[in-house]
């Protein structure tokens, strides 16, 4: 396939990093989550986007949210916005770090990034775009992650503080200004700053057809760098929550789902992005999708994976889906038991001082009793003695833990059937940070397993907390005189109702009659909690069965 990445030209960043031009650093909280519309059909229909989700950090359940809300004087920003953006931040990166506000630009230099013609009607449609991006709110809920304080953000802001046009007064210095200027928003002029950002390349960006590909693109970008960083072969995300964050109308047959998507996969395919793609139908309602990277991915990988560290990425949060007819108890997917094992080429502590087995000179050195251990295990296996790739080699090598961990993973591929132990196995595994296929699929089936067990853990313990409620709420109503339990409800009913047919009001005889027959049909307070408490299970019941789990009660 014909490269048609132009040459690249490198130009010195006020920090003295080499940029190269053809790069843009998009900031990753807008990289992961959704922003701009993807068609103007999309952005004239809506205005706001919600992301929601039910998420575990430090081991404790949250409800976070991503909201984007449209000004209604310009409307929900979509995707001619979305590539003014872009080319906004090609003038950001091109500048330097670290970003000050304001930016200073032109309009013709947006049209020029875009391969616009400089007539009018184009200098006021891009004005008029930033000016709706500077309109658009962002509402986060522990959603907007601030590298540089290392926490997530609640609060209300917007990309863009300020935009001022040529000829305009800056109200900031009262001088009327001489070219464009664009003010920054604080939380996001400082993701930049913290280098919070993830490169992409802005002339492939460009070159795809489709703005779902382009969207795709920028947030797989974001995913395999986890991916890449772990050796690992591909990022798996279900159906639902690629739509949700792209975002796009989610399908309610596969067939439809394919169809939309697998056009978008082939251009990423066809211009080297991704080398396959896998959909995986688990059930009617659930598929999920595998997405491989290809050569361009990986390069791009090669060149820039100093610039980001998304350590937000680390956590998976599954949204709860919207209006569009989903599932609004949708819950997040528990943090994964055992974490991504080390790449082959990270500094552990031993390797920082002295190696495993080498003294500070590269003597060799007496091996721990953990070590001799391992290498005692290592041996049992048939990892034979030799130069290269003995037990004490491979220790020396690649570190006592990290050995560890991956005899570790071996032993448990074929403590499950899917791999004979083999020394191959073990040393492969090692020398090219490499695991075999089953070990990643049956750690997804561990997460799922996971993720299925902590929503069964939720629901009972709604349950309880349900159960107690209604014992004291019935406590409470069975301590009223019998008069006072009915629903004056029903009283006011049975009275509109007498007003009708006998076309008059209720004696007080007759009154007193009516609550007198409703007081003796009121049932105990025990048959009222037994019934309250058969409400919950059956509500309950119908909730787990909406999401394949069990519940006993």
């Amino acid at each position: 396939m014909k490269d048609t990445t132009p040459m690249s030209v490198e130009v010195e960043t006020e920090a003295g990093d080499l940029v190269p031009e053809n790069i843009i650093k998009t900031e990753a909280n807008l990289a992961n989550f959704p922003f701009f519309a993807l068609s103007r059909k999309a952005a004239h229909k809506i205005t706001s986007m919600e992301y929601r989700m039910t998420a575990v950090r430090d081991e404790k359940r949250f409800e976070a949210l991503w909201k984007v809300s449209a000004n209604v004087d310009y409307g929900y920003p979509g995707p001619f916005d979305r590539r003014v953006h872009k080319a906004v931040e090609y003038i950001i990166t091109q500048g330097g770090v670290p970003v000050k506000n304001p930016i200073l630009f032109s309009t013709y230099q947006i049209l020029r990034l875009l391969d616009l013609s400089d007539v009018g009607k184009n200098y006021r449609e891009v004005n008029e775009s930033l000016r709706r991006i500077r309109a658009t709110n962002i509402e986060s809920r522990g959603t907007f992650y601030d590298k540089g304080r290392k926490q997530y953000v609640s609060d209300n802001f917007a990309i863009y503080d300020r935009v001022v046009f040529r000829g305009e007064v800056d109200h900031q210095t009262g001088m009327v200004a001489e070219c464009n200027l664009l003010y920054l928003g604080s939380w996001y002029l400082a993701s930049i700053n913290a280098h919070y950002v993830r490169p992409l390349d802005f002339q492939y960006l460009k070159s795809l057809r489709r703005d779902v590909a382009s969207r795709l693109y920028e947030l797989l970008g974001l995913k395999f760098y986890g991916v890449l960083s772990n050796r690992r072969r591909y990022w798996r995300v279900t159906y639902q929550e690629i739509s949700d964050l792209l975002p796009i109308t989610t399908q309610s047959y596969y067939s439809q789902a394919r169809q939309n998507l697998d056009p978008v996969h082939q251009e990423l395919i066809e211009t080297g992005f991704l080398t396959k793609v896998d959909w995986d139908q688990e059930s009617k309602s659930t598929w999920h999708i595998k997405y491989y990277p290809g050569k361009r991915a990986r390069d791009e990988f090669a060149r820039t994976q100093q610039s980001v560290v998304p350590e937000q990425l680390n956590l998976s949060l599954r949204p709860k889906k919207g209006r569009n007819g989903a599932d609004e108890e949708g819950e997040g997917r528990p943090a994964a038991r055992s974490r991504p094992l080390k790449p082959q080429n990270d500094t552990t502590e031993v390797e920082a001082g002295e190696s495993a087995s080498r003294g500070k000179n590269g003597a060799d050195r007496k091996p721990s009793g953990a070590e001799q251990d391992l290498v005692e295990r290592l041996k049992a296996y048939g990892v034979a003695e030799n130069q290269k790739t003995g037990p004490q080699e491979l220790i020396r090598d690649f570190g006592a833990e990290e050995v560890a961990k991956r005899l570790a993973a071996c032993e448990f591929l074929v403590g499950q059937g899917k791999e004979a132990l083999s020394a191959k196995l073990i040393v492969d595994s090692l020398k090219k940070g490499w695991l075999p296929d089953a070990y990643y699929d049956l750690e997804a089936e561990q997460e799922k397993r996971a993720e299925k067990e902590a929503r069964e853990r939720i629901l009972a313990a709604e349950y309880q907390k349900r159960v107690e409620e209604a014992r004291a709420e019935v406590e409470a109503w069975g301590s009223l005189p019998p008069d006072k339990r009915i629903s004056f409800g029903f009283l006011d009913l049975w009275e509109t109702n007498f007003r009708r047919s006998k076309n008059r009001n209720p004696t007080a005889g007759e009154r007193e009659a009516k609550i007198a027959g409703m007081v003796a049909n009121l049932p105990t307070p025990e048959q009222r909690l037994e019934q309250e408490l058969r409400d919950i299970r059956q509500e309950l019941k119908q909730k787990a069965a909406e999401q394949g789990i069990r519940f006993n009660a």
